[in-house]
């Protein structure tokens, strides 16, 4: 699945804020302008999918963070999501003349609002829309496009097919009687509630949301055996997360290449146990006598790298953001890894956030995401890519990380 767009008004940083995705982003900005509000945006919906509502506000700060603390208190928060991708096929639906056809739903929009009050919050609004196309079974008739339309009220949550001119489909084909009777939990979203929702991706999307901020400390530490094996926000994990991936033939060896590629010094990596409860990894150098050096001697700038690999090439989670990747990465290597960025967003949608102007250097304008604060002081995120001033510098040979310097990207 790829996000298409973002949104939302009234939250955080943010007064009225919409922005279209591709499959690589770089989110730049100055300090303060609001890049880590915009990735609180990701965090928030994986964390009520992952956690609930009350928990994902709680996780935020309170009801009383969430939105903008100068906007008037009677204007709602919401937010909202566009992704796309193939989300479910029904076939052999019957029509009101007894037709067969098969709906294929491609696009989800989802948005809700709340209503931030003193001591908590009341939820407004919580819609989704997925669009889909009607292709008939036996290829009678014309295919065309619709939507289902799924709306949770105070009142319970209602289901609306559009199909199609001339094509009638009751919601009952797609949507079971006793489905619809489920009646969600006071306080909480559709997006909490799978089985009312008929895309069984739909929620584990928002709860495989995978966001790092990579503390290079962390990892140098024997950790318990016992320990998840997909990698931690921190990177703590990191031994674990290693050896599953030395376990695989496969994966070891597509490691070793990725290893040697930006890391040429490193000769092979390993993971030992210490004191049958616990392991580290292990870098061995090409220099001197190869004697394994163990993690907690290992520079910052190799742990680093080590958890960008397996982040972006053995995380399986369809939307990474990594915040800051480049810290304590050598400034030779910063074009090899935006390099890998580009690379493995072939097969996962990547944001990262920066401020180094080596990664602009070497990143492609169509791929950056400038964030900046208007006049008002809300934060605005542009694409300098789409500024007819921005091309004509470039065109004169004036480096974009030169503009990102002068503060010349927004103009």
């Amino acid at each position: 699945m790829r996000i298409k767009q973002v949104s939302c008004r009234n939250f955080k940083s943010f007064s009225d804020l919409t922005v279209d995705l591709d499959e690589y982003n770089i989110l730049i900005g100055t300090n303060a302008a609001g890049k880590t509000n915009f990735i609180r945006i990701f965090r928030f919906f994986r964390d009520i999918a992952r956690h609930g509502l009350g928990n994902a506000i709680s996780l935020q700060g309170g009801a009383e963070y969430i939105r903008n603390i100068r906007i008037s208190s009677d204007v709602p928060t919401e937010i909202g999501i566009i992704f796309e991708n193939e989300l479910g096929v029904f076939s052999g639906v019957r029509d009101t003349r007894g037709g067969s056809h098969t709906l294929s739903f491609h696009q989800i929009e989802y948005r809700f609002s709340l209503q931030i009050e003193e001591g908590g919050y009341r939820i407004l609004e919580d819609f989704l829309r997925i669009s889909c196309s009607c292709t008939p079974d036996l290829g009678e008739g014309e295919s065309g496009q619709g939507e289902l339309r799924i709306t949770h009220t105070e009142d319970g949550v209602f289901y609306e097919l559009s199909t199609p001119e001339g094509i009638a489909i009751e919601i009952t084909e797609i949507i079971p009687p006793y489905l619809q009777k489920n009646v969600p939990r006071s306080g909480t979203l559709l997006i909490e509630n799978p089985l009312l929702v008929p895309m069984p991706g739909f929620q584990r999307f928002f709860a495989e949301i995978a966001i790092y901020d990579f503390d290079p400390r962390t990892p140098r530490k024997a950790i318990p055996l016992s320990g998840r094996s997909d990698l931690e926000e921190d990177g703590s994990n990191l031994a674990i997360v290693l050896k599953g991936i030395l376990a695989d033939p496969e994966k070891k060896r597509r490691l070793s290449n990725l290893m040697t590629e930006l890391l040429p010094f490193v000769q092979d990596i390993d993971v030992r146990k210490f004191m049958d409860s616990s392991i580290y990894f292990t870098v061995t150098e090409r220099y001197g006598d190869e004697h394994p050096l163990p993690s907690s001697v290992i520079s910052d700038g190799t742990v680093n790298v080590i958890n960008l690999i397996c982040a972006l090439y053995f995380d399986e989670k369809p939307f990474i953001v990594i915040e800051e990747p480049e810290k304590n990465v050598h400034p030779y290597l910063i074009a090899r890894v935006v390099s890998m960025f580009g690379d493995a967003a072939r097969n996962k949608q990547i944001l990262i956030t920066t401020h180094n102007p080596g990664v602009v250097r070497h990143a492609d304008i169509e791929d950056i995401l400038l964030i900046s604060r208007d006049s008002a002081g809300y934060s605005i995120i542009t694409k300098p890519a789409r500024r007819e001033e921005v091309r004509t510098f470039l065109k004169n040979e004036v480096g974009i990380e030169e503009l990102y310097i002068q503060n010349l990207l927004g103009l």
